[in-house]
């Protein structure tokens, strides 16, 4: 008898934390579909630029990323652990974030002669830092989120946005990064 209610405990407990897991993957997802589309954002605001006058856009647009990026990592860290399959399941996900703020920063370098003319090279300079650094600290909540086993493909994409971010910082006159 004791072993039956043991075994109805444990499955009903196993019922309940499939769901309790789904929702700790569909913050992550829903942290990086909201970043992803302020990054989109910026990357209209940015392909608008024709002129000195543009780049005001550019430059709230950038504070939305910014914003996104604090919001996710806030979001990411309050939730648990998550499984190795939904972990894989992110790939896609954080691979289109990936890809994203490539786009976004190589259109952006090829802004830059209106950015300095408008006089914001500084601005942009120093929003690049501040992404840089949000951008690492949400890389890092969700790297601590992943079963060990795949904290290497959540590290490596992370490496490639931050290389990304350190080659608009370079661009607009940041030092580089140091060597690894």
């Amino acid at each position: 008898m004791l072993y039956k209610s043991i075994i109805s405990l444990a499955l009903f407990g196993a019922t309940f934390a499939a769901p309790v897991d789904k929702r700790q993957v569909a913050t992550i997802q829903t942290a990086v579909k909201q970043i992803t589309t302020s990054l989109t954002n910026l990357d209209t605001a940015i392909k608008s630029v024709q002129g000195p006058a543009d780049t005001q856009k550019v430059v709230t647009a950038s504070n939305a990323v910014q914003q996104a990026l604090t919001t996710g990592t806030t979001m990411v860290n309050a939730i648990q652990p998550i499984s190795l399959n939904d972990a894989l399941g992110l790939q896609q996900t954080t691979g289109a974030l990936t890809t994203q703020v490539m786009t976004t920063i190589t259109d952006l370098t090829g802004k830059k002669a209106i950015i300095q003319q408008a006089g914001q090279t500084q601005t942009t300079l120093k929003s690049l830092q501040a992404q840089k650094t949000a951008a690492d600290a949400f890389a890092k909540a969700v790297t601590a989120k992943v079963p060990a086993i795949a904290k290497n493909i959540a590290s490596n994409q992370a490496g490639m946005v931050s290389t990304a971010l350190q080659t608009g910082i370079t661009a607009f006159g940041g030092a580089a990064a140091p060597a690894a």
